[in-house]
């Protein structure tokens, strides 16, 4: 497995596709040798339940303050920092879980509205007002029949360290480098 994506799954639609194949293969390839196998699984769903194993990094940070008089300071900062999902590594597939709504609001470019501008997403015949996201109900299916990328799993987390020393009065606020775990 690398990326989500599974060579050996086998599809709901494997064996219906195999033998449509088989009533009718080409010369090129005899129908033993064609296979349909090969999906996508969610996180956490017989999969792994994170996108990355290089993200476990060490963020130290530093920082010092003394008192030199009353009214001066000298303070100082170091942070290490990483990024655990850049564009530069990958971008996370979020296939089912992103949808837009599309709502059609005029049929004569802008001479007359079907819908109101002030509520531009109107309560629909079933209830609803936005599309629905599949989420993982389609499972190893979701990506079938659709170009796939994927990435590795075994990514560096791209680091930054970062320090800062300042010497001033008193009144100036400290900077504090921090980061949420």
């Amino acid at each position: 497995m690398d990326g989500g994506f599974y060579p050996a799954d086998k599809l709901p639609i494997s064996d219906l596709v195999m033998a449509a194949y088989a009533r009718s293969p080409i010369p090129e390839l005899p129908a033993s040798a064609f296979q349909v196998a090969g999906g996508t699984r969610y996180l956490g769903q017989n999969a792994p339940a994170t996108v990355s194993k290089g993200t476990k990094n060490l963020l130290p940070r530093l920082g010092a303050v003394y008192q030199i008089t009353p009214r001066t300071v000298i303070r100082g900062g170091y942070g290490w920092f990483f990024d655990n999902n850049s564009t530069a590594n990958y971008e996370i597939n979020q296939w089912g879980y992103s949808q837009g709504t599309v709502t059609q609001m005029s049929v004569n470019n802008g001479l007359s509205f079907v819908t109101s501008i002030a509520d531009p997403f109107p309560v629909r015949a079933n209830g609803a007002r936005f599309d629905e996201t599949l989420k993982n109900t389609l499972g190893n299916m979701a990506r079938a029949g659709q170009s796939f990328d994927f990435f590795s799993t075994d990514w560096k987390a791209q680091s930054q360290q970062r320090w800062r020393n300042n010497f001033g009065p008193r009144a100036i606020p400290a900077i504090t480098l921090s980061s949420p775990r």
